[in-house]
């Protein structure tokens, strides 16, 4: 800490200058400062009560003083951080500091992960006229805005990187043995479809759905929507749900490179009491996604929604991630159950989106090999849509939108059950826990070469690289 000398500050006669306070100060107090000459005497001056009283006392000795003219050496700023006192004009440095401040302070565009503020007061002031534009600012995701929290672009490019898809990702550059498409499509749309009887315009008329419209438009936060707006969507199905949930019970998604914690808004999964133990022992860390004991476990139907602040690239790419670890979490027990029945490409995990009041489906599955392939086998995870809804259009799209939604949801828990069930068959054989479960599970976060096991920029990167175990 460093005090201003007193032969820098400002011209000033030689008495003793009380502060405001001064007077309140005991005797005994007062004779244990160190006189003002003293502290310039002092090698190293520490932090302590006394250092901030005699700088306090310097700083209100320089304001009461007339300024003297710019030329005068002695002109200097009082401040503790100066190093070399004579160096700075006390009235240059506080103009410059206060113009500096009123443009917004530093360009901090370039640092990564800066957020720029768009409130309306940032809007009524001058920015700096050097903020990144074009190419510059795109490299940049967080730069513009539209990125939430560790959502941006990069975390996509690193999806993308490992084979997993967004919606209808052409990763074959039109080939055409990409099949984003699942081979049970047609009787999705089928079930989708089927009539509700707790759905008609009867038992929802023209008032409810001007009231949940009036309810959503008026929904200014995600929270908001999810308890006002979102209930009316899953109309109290008995299905075992929970949301806002961190899943930090979950391996990696892609071994070797860190990602964040899934928290989808809402999901639907499996009561943990119905699956064997000896089962949830062996796939817990794949298919048991929270440390909550009384959450669902197995998820195959996942929900994103966001606020009229939201942006739909993170709201897809949060989907993704929520849907890949349901999905592997689906394969990890095909797998358990040695399933081998259903035909390549078969879906059986459901994704959904919500935002500005378009509902969206998304079926999501998993590549099996080939039966020629010249290289070794790279499994991929595809989202495909299925259908889309403008609940806000009129009440007959709400009815069609929500009936495909509860649809979707009957849909994903028979899936479950069937599985559960070959689960629980297969716990009660002997020496049914010999599968290794992180066959499946490594397939997941294969590279280009087929295998989990070659490294790259991204994998020695990760604080846990080369310090996982593979499960055996």
């Amino acid at each position: 800490m460093l005090l201003t000398p007193i032969s820098h500050l400002p011209n000033a006669k030689r008495k003793r200058h009380h502060s405001k306070g001064d007077s309140d100060i005991s005797d005994g107090t007062r004779a244990k400062r160190l006189p003002p000459n003293a502290w310039d005497q002092l090698p190293k001056v520490w932090l302590s009560d006394y250092a901030l009283e005699e700088q306090r006392r310097r700083y209100l000795l320089a304001d009461t003083t007339p300024a003297p003219s710019s030329s005068s050496p002695s002109a200097s700023s009082p401040s503790i951080f100066s190093t070399n006192a004579s160096s700075t004009s006390t009235t240059a440095a506080l103009g410059t500091l206060a113009q500096y401040a009123r443009h917004g302070g530093p360009d901090l565009t370039d640092i990564r992960g800066y957020h720029k503020c768009t409130s309306s007061y940032t809007s009524l002031t001058t920015m700096p006229s050097h903020t990144p534009t074009g190419s510059q600012q795109d490299e940049n995701p967080m730069s513009s805005g539209q990125s939430s929290g560790p959502y941006d672009s990069n975390f996509q490019s690193r999806l993308t990187r490992f084979n997993f898809f967004p919606p209808d990702f052409d990763c074959d550059m039109g080939a055409g043995t990409c099949l984003s498409e699942p081979v049970n499509k047609d009787a999705i749309l089928q079930q989708l479809k089927i009539p509700r009887p707790d759905l008609s315009l009867d038992s929802f008329t023209a008032d409810d759905y001007k009231e949940w419209k009036r309810t959503f438009v008026q929904a200014r936060t995600e929270g908001t929507i999810m308890r006002e707006s979102f209930p009316a969507l899953t109309g109290g199905m008995k299905i075992p749900s929970d949301g806002d949930l961190l899943w930090n019970n979950l391996d990696p998604l892609i071994e070797g490179v860190e990602l964040s914690q899934a928290k989808p808004d809402f999901f639907d999964g499996t009561n943990p009491l119905d699956l064997q133990v000896s089962v949830l022992d062996l796939l817990g860390n794949y298919i048991v996604p929270s440390k909550e004991g009384q959450a669902p476990c197995l998820p195959n139907f996942t929900v994103e929604v966001k606020g009229p602040r939201g942006t739909y690239d993170v709201l897809i790419r949060q989907a993704l991630y929520d849907s890949a670890l349901a999905e592997r979490a689906i394969n990890c027990v095909l797998a358990y159950v040695d399933q081998d029945v259903d035909p390549p490409n078969f879906a059986r995990t459901l994704s959904c989106t919500f935002i500005e009041g378009h509902l969206r489906l998304y079926s999501v599955h998993r590549t099996k090999k080939p039966t020629s392939n010249e290289r070794p086998y790279v499994p991929h995870i595809h989202v495909h849509l299925v259908e889309s809804f403008d609940l806000k259009l009129r009440r007959e799209v709400w009815l069609q939108g929500v009936t495909a939604f509860r649809n979707a949801r009957d849909m994903a828990k028979q899936w479950r059950d069937e599985l559960v069930v070959k689960a629980n068959q297969k716990a009660l054989k002997p020496q049914h826990n010999r599968l290794k479960a992180g066959n499946v599970a490594d397939s997941f976060g294969s590279n280009e070469s087929g295998g989990t096991n070659g490294t790259n920029s991204t994998d020695e990167l990760s604080p846990d690289y080369g310090k996982r175990q593979k499960m055996s």
